[in-house]
């Protein structure tokens, strides 16, 4: 008689729970890559920004989002490097139409969803117009890379900045962030990768 021995394996919660994670990263990547691939198929020319973003507090894919540009190889806490880079921060954040990605990426909603952030609030909203209006929104921040579709740039048109800031608080520091459009040698958003593995 053939005698079988089974040995039963048994996950707890926080285990299944990491092996979800590796699955959303796997997919993530793999999604990425075939709409990148795809791209080259077809002779987009793309550009790759990557960085720091702030959008407001949602469930669902935000309409914009702001975009700090800056190399994301830190070490340690994310809200640290977040910190870091503020307080030396001299440029303007971009205005990023992050909605109409949508078209070019299906699932956009799920890595939106997936992505890890820290939390923070808008304080004050400065325009010339109004001098410091009080706009208090809470807001999440989070780091990706934007690609953008470079293929028609001569066919956009450029947008001259308004002269807005926001004032964005952290804990208990507050940053005053200029926010700048996108230039039409950056063109059109199209896809997005989040960088989900913050160490």
């Amino acid at each position: 008689m053939l005698k079988i021995s089974c040995t039963l394996v048994t996950y707890n919660t926080l285990e299944l729970m990491n092996v979800k994670k590796i699955l959303i990263l796997i997919f993530i990547s793999m999604s990425i890559t075939a709409l990148l691939n795809e791209a080259k198929a077809q002779n987009r020319k793309l550009f790759a920004m990557e960085g720091i973003i702030f959008y407001f507090d949602t469930d669902s894919i935000p309409q914009e989002v702001y975009l700090i540009p800056v190399k994301l190889n830190y070490k340690g806490d994310f809200e640290d490097f977040v910190h870091k880079t503020l307080d030396s921060f001299q440029g303007k954040a971009l205005d990023v139409y992050f909605q109409g990605m949508r078209w070019m990426m299906p699932n956009l909603l799920e890595e939106v969803q997936n992505m890890k952030y820290i939390t923070a609030e808008t304080a004050e909203y400065i325009t010339p117009e109004f001098a410091n209006s009080n706009f208090i929104k809470p807001l999440r921040g989070s780091a990706c890379k934007i690609y953008t579709n470079l293929t028609h740039a001569e066919m956009l048109t450029f947008y001259a900045d308004k002269g807005i800031k926001f004032v964005i608080k952290i804990g208990e520091k507050r940053y005053t962030i200029p926010i700048g459009n996108l230039k039409p040698e950056y063109c059109v958003p199209t896809y997005f990768e989040p960088m989900l593995t913050f160490h």
